[in-house]
């Protein structure tokens, strides 16, 4: 997967972060529901897609946003904390 001019990401076929959390969720025995994902670029689209709440970064791309339950702030700026108390998660 092209994840911008500069970076390129290879995972084997048929999977991807989606994958991987339902996978993590069948072994730990919890629905994928209950799940929280982070993330801010294309290459997160499956798990953003697949997690009971996505959290998009403040600076992700309009198409990575549209895939959020919330976005918050940039990294930068407390993005992960502010979602963390927005969520209710400490």
């Amino acid at each position: 997967m092209l994840h911008s001019d500069t970076i390129v990401e290879m995972v084997p076929k048929g999977f991807n972060k989606g994958t991987g959390i339902k996978e993590v969720c069948e072994l730990l025995g919890c629905d994928v529901s209950e799940t929280v994902a982070f993330g801010d670029s294309i290459n997160d689209k499956e798990m953003l897609e697949v997690a009971g709440t996505s959290v998009v970064m403040g600076r992700a791309p309009e198409e990575v946003k549209n895939l959020g339950t919330i976005v918050t702030e940039n990294l930068e700026d407390d993005g992960i904390w502010r979602a963390c108390e927005k969520l209710n998660l400490f």
